[in-house]
C-alpha cells in the first residue's frame, strides 16, 4: 500500500504538468479565436480533448489518492497544510475539473464558431484560475525525487 501512495502521489505530481500545458495550450487557442474569428477546426477540438481527458485522469488518481493518503487517518488532528490539502486543494480542483469539461461541452453545443469559442474561453479560464490557486507549486518538479 505504502508503495502504491509513493507511485501515485509521483504520478499525480507528474500528470499536473499534462494537465497544466494541455491547458496552456487549450487556453492559448480558444483566447486566439476569441480575438481573430478564426475557424473551430479538429484543432480546438483535439486541445479541448487532450485538456478534459487530463484533468479527468488527475481526479481520478486524486480521488485515489485521497483514500490512500495518511492524512485521511489523521483526520482532524491533521496540521494545517495537511487539512488545505484535503479540503481546498480536492475541493478546488473538482471545480476545476468541472469547469473544464463545461467549456468543452458547451463550445461543442454552441452554434458557431464564435459562440464556440466564448464558451471554451469562459470556461477554461475559470479552470485555470482554480488550478493555479490550488495547485501545490512548492512540490518538487519531478516526481520520485
Amino acid at each position: 500500500m505504502d508503495m502504491l501512495y509513493v507511485f501515485l502521489k509521483g504520478f499525480h505530481n507528474l500528470l499536473r504538468w499534462v494537465v497544466v500545458l494541455g491547458g496552456a495550450y487549450a487556453l492559448v487557442l480558444v483566447a486566439r479565436g476569441v480575438f481573430t474569428r478564426v475557424a473551430w477546426t479538429g484543432v480546438q477540438d483535439g486541445a479541448a480533448r487532450i485538456f478534459t481527458i487530463s484533468m479527468h485522469t488527475q481526479l481520478l488518481v486524486g480521488i485515489v489518492l485521497y483514500g490512500l493518503t495518511p492524512l485521511i487517518a489523521a483526520g482532524i488532528t491533521a496540521p494545517l497544510t495537511g487539512r488545505l490539502m484535503l479540503i481546498e486543494h480536492a475541493t478546488t480542483m473538482i471545480l476545476a475539473v468541472v469547469a473544464a469539461q463545461l467549456g468543452t461541452s458547451l463550445a461543442r453545443r454552441a452554434k458557431d464558431d464564435r459562440g464556440k469559442y466564448r464558451r471554451a474561453f469562459t470556461w477554461y479560464l475559470v479552470a485555470a484560475v482554480f488550478i493555479l490557486w490550488a495547485t501545490p507549486w512548492g512540490k518538487s518538479l519531478i516526481p520520485w525525487t
